[in-house]
């Protein structure tokens, strides 16, 4: 009986060594359990601020694509109205240079109808000329005539 007692207070030993030593094991499958859930917590946080911060560069890089869309429609606004411009210019340069085209042709009939003039001028005084001496050539003798008769 004592060596009955023995072996059951051994196995109760043991037993209590295995209850001891599954006691701790849980315990680490625990922590171990425990550390992996909070890993996973810190990964889902982490998920979870990379797709808030990614949404966030998505809404701000869609604001920067409409401002370059904004900044690239005005420039082309502007572009044109600089086309329109040039254009509007370069027709005001051609009526300029045709007008002085023009004006250069009526200077020079104004010089070659000057010269004409001049040159009847010319001639007229002298035909002036010539009949004032003819009229004094004749007064001269109209008076020669009278004082003869």
């Amino acid at each position: 009986m004592a060596e009955e007692l023995s072996r059951l207070e051994a196995e109760s030993i043991a037993e209590a060594a295995i209850v001891a030593d599954l006691a701790l094991e849980m315990k680490a499958q625990q922590e171990v359990a425990a550390a992996f859930n909070e890993l996973l917590q810190l990964g889902r946080e982490k998920h979870q601020e990379a797709k808030s911060t990614i949404e966030t560069l998505k809404v701000e890089l869609e604001q920067v694509k409409l401002e370059k869309e904004e900044e690239k429609f005005a420039f082309l606004r502007e572009q044109a109205a600089l086309n329109s411009e040039r254009d509007f210019l370069l027709s005001l340069k051609r009526e300029m240079e045709e007008k002085s085209l023009a004006l250069s042709g009526a200077k020079l009939e104004i010089v070659f109808e000057k010269e004409e003039v001049d040159k009847l001028r010319a001639e007229a005084e002298e035909e002036k000329e010539k009949i004032s001496k003819i009229r004094s050539d004749l007064e001269i003798e109209r008076n020669a005539l009278t004082l003869a008769r």
